[in-house]
């Protein structure tokens, strides 16, 4: 039996499913990459020995679209990925294995397993 996954708006930028996030949003994922739009950056070492962020320019970013669930968990749910019951948020989807497991594909925007 499947069960029925119902889809919400963007817990951080409200966009209904479908739409891209909006900019700034905490959620959105580089288009390019996965990884989080916000941290899609290079970092770099002023004279003073501080730390400047710059724009990876090597892509371009833009925001991936909503889909209605955290990125992530469709991969986790179509393959069974979950975390143990006995951790401490239950059994839930394992989305700190994706990157290990699973690879971005800037042309569907989302994540599938490895080969």
């Amino acid at each position: 039996m499947e069960t029925e996954i119902e889809l919400t708006k963007c817990p951080d930028c409200q966009v209904e499913p479908g739409n891209r996030h909006q900019d700034g949003c905490d959620v959105a994922r580089c288009k390019h990459t996965g990884k989080q739009m916000l941290s899609c950056f290079l970092v770099a070492f002023d004279e003073d020995g501080g730390i400047d962020f710059i724009e990876d320019t090597s892509h371009e970013c833009g925001p991936d679209i909503w889909t209605g669930e955290w990125p992530g968990v469709k991969v986790c749910r179509e393959n069974n990925w979950y975390t143990a019951p006995e951790s401490i948020y239950g059994y839930m989807e394992d989305l700190n294995s994706v990157p290990s497991r699973a690879v971005w594909n800037p042309e569907i925007e989302d994540w599938e397993a490895r080969k």
